[in-house]
């Protein structure tokens, strides 16, 4: 059987969810019992006849999608959601519902916070709505967007999901409770197994073989055993004080206490005697030689000064190209960034991020928060510092339909707003170039650019 969910607003601009069926192909016991008992894994919902069919009309409230939410989780905690996620399938016959009544589709499963629980949206019809096939298709897609560190479950689960034939809640959950309260080791990489070994065989002591001692020498003993010799044995220059053996800086010690004679230091030649004159002899002084110009060579005062050549001029480098993105100044005074890509951009004066680059998948999310320091690693696809004011841990996220963009409220205590106006938890609002988006009411205001 076909059906079509469309996507409306309440009178307070909640979003709502509606579907539209024949009368005749109502499930009226099922109706019954969801009516006056309403299990807490469906999306709260009122009907109304109209002109021969019913349309059921789904509130989610502060109920998130799923989606949201995707990720890595722990073993346990991946256990958890695989049971939350599959109890509903295995509980619903106590309601006289079926499970090809679910729609089983991760833009339309939600996760309340509050109860801890993950609702869905159920169609009472007595037609088959999908086939056995369907739901291990959409299990298939639900466990490529919810990954475990613990390769050996993932394995598990993908090998069970793969199999043929009708999907069994049961033996699904049987195959998961030996993994419950298990603890992994981490896997060792082949780095640290090396390092490991390396460390194992510095610290393994080698075999012991036999091997004369050889007498050490003295100046190899330490100290402390050097003290204890006796005084019939004593060193060379055991006498001398230590002090003064440090000084003895350029000579070698000598064996059998002798010392080498030291060389006597080499005299400067003598010069030779001039030989007096005549004149030096009567007493009186010669005249001296008027000095001549160096033949052969110019005069200290005619020669030029050195001047070093000047280098050849290099040719200028070209202007390498622009990057990706440039900083541009507009005619408003506002600094710009501009870029090829889709972009948040900043707008204020305060330390926040410039530019937030948008790489959001076609039918998937962009999810914005807040570092969260007790978990110790990133969440989000971009998250603002831990001491970020008015912004949540989760706080938004940004869809994309083909080339339509549109933001989400991930239920923030401070609130996103588009065009200075609030956005309800679950209320998807297009957005268009230009748009002011504000998450919090702290500074934090980006435009977008598609």
């Amino acid at each position: 059987m076909e059906y079509t969910i469309e996507s409306k607003k309440g009178m307070q601009g909640e979003p709502l969810l509606s579907v539209l069926i024949p009368e005749d192909q109502i499930d009226e016991k099922a109706l019954y019992t969801m009516e006056s008992d309403q299990p807490d894994f469906l999306v709260p919902f009122h009907y109304r006849y109209i002109d021969g069919n019913v349309e059921f009309i789904y509130t989610p409230q502060k109920r998130l999608k799923l989606l949201f939410f995707a990720g890595a989780r722990s073993q346990d905690d991946y256990i958890v959601f695989w049971k939350k996620l599959i109890s509903p399938l295995e509980r619903c016959e106590d309601w006289f519902m079926r499970t090809d009544g679910f729609v089983l589709d991760l833009q339309y499963v939600y996760y309340d916070k509050d109860a801890n629980e993950i609702c869905y949206l159920y169609i009472p019809v007595r037609q088959t709505l999908q086939d056995p096939a369907d739901i291990r298709q959409f299990l298939q897609k639900t466990a490529s967007q919810f990954t475990t560190d613990n390769s050996d479950l993932t394995v598990r689960v993908l090998g069970y999901l793969l199999q043929e034939g009708a999907f069994q809640p049961e033996d699904f959950l049987q195959m998961l409770a030996p993994y419950a309260g298990r603890k992994t080791k981490p896997a060792q990489t082949a780095a640290s197994s090396a390092a490991q070994a390396a460390y194992v065989q510095q610290s393994t002591p080698a075999a012991s073989v036999h091997q004369p001692v050889s007498a050490p020498h003295p100046e190899q003993e330490p100290a402390a055993k050097q003290q204890n010799v006796p005084s019939a044995i004593k060193t060379p220059n055991s006498h001398l004080d230590d002090d003064f053996n440090d000084l003895k800086w350029g000579e070698e010690e000598s064996s059998n206490n002798t010392r080498e004679k030291k060389p006597k230091k080499e005299k400067p030649p003598k010069k030779p005697k001039e030989k007096k004159s005549f004149l030096s002899i009567l007493g009186k002084k010669e005249p001296k030689e008027p000095s001549q110009p160096l033949h052969g060579g110019a005069q200290l005062g005619d020669m030029p000064l050195y001047t070093p050549s000047s280098p050849d001029p290099q040719p200028t480098p070209a202007p390498s190209a622009q990057p990706v993105w440039y900083v541009e100044q507009q005619d408003d005074g506002v600094t710009q960034l501009n870029t090829h890509e889709t972009q948040l951009r900043y707008i204020g004066n305060l330390n926040h991020p410039a530019v937030i680059q948008l790489r959001v998948p076609d039918n998937g999310y962009f999810r914005i928060g807040r570092y969260d320091v007790s978990v110790g690693k990133q969440q989000f696809d971009f998250e603002f510092p831990p001491d970020t004011p008015a912004v949540s841990r989760r706080h938004a996220a940004i869809g994309r339909r083909g080339d339509i963009y549109y933001l989400a409220d991930l239920g923030s205590r401070a609130g996103t707003f588009v065009n200075e106006r609030k956005l309800n938890p679950n209320e998807e609002q297009p957005l268009s170039a230009g748009d002011r988006i504000s998450f919090g009411n702290a500074g934090a205001n980006y435009i977008f650019e598609p």
